[in-house]
């Protein structure tokens, strides 16, 4: 059997999925958040900021779009990092940004 002969999913099954996807998604917060606050003082969404970072992606419009989160809110959790002294900020001489 191919994916395009499976039958459609029901609504049923579908709202199933994301339960559990959002479950999923409460229990992995719940065991990870400790675990990085007690060893690194960060919380998931500091610490998936500071990885796309790594990956280089360091401007601030470009870090929201990969993480889907608005830029505002990234601004207060890049300014957070500062204060921690974990990242640096500064205005990119050749833009300007």
């Amino acid at each position: 059997m191919t994916l395009e002969t499976l039958p459609p999913l029901t609504q049923e099954q579908v709202g199933r999925f994301l339960t559990s996807m959002w479950r999923f998604q409460r229990q992995l917060k719940q065991e990870l958040d400790p675990l990085l606050a007690a060893q690194h003082g960060l919380d998931s969404r500091k610490f998936f900021i500071l990885k796309s970072i790594q990956s280089g992606h360091q401007y601030p419009t470009v870090l929201a779009e990969k993480l889907q989160i608005p830029a505002t809110l990234l601004s207060r959790y890049l300014d957070q990092l500062v204060k921690q002294q974990l990242i640096e900020r500064q205005i990119d001489a050749q833009d300007s940004r």
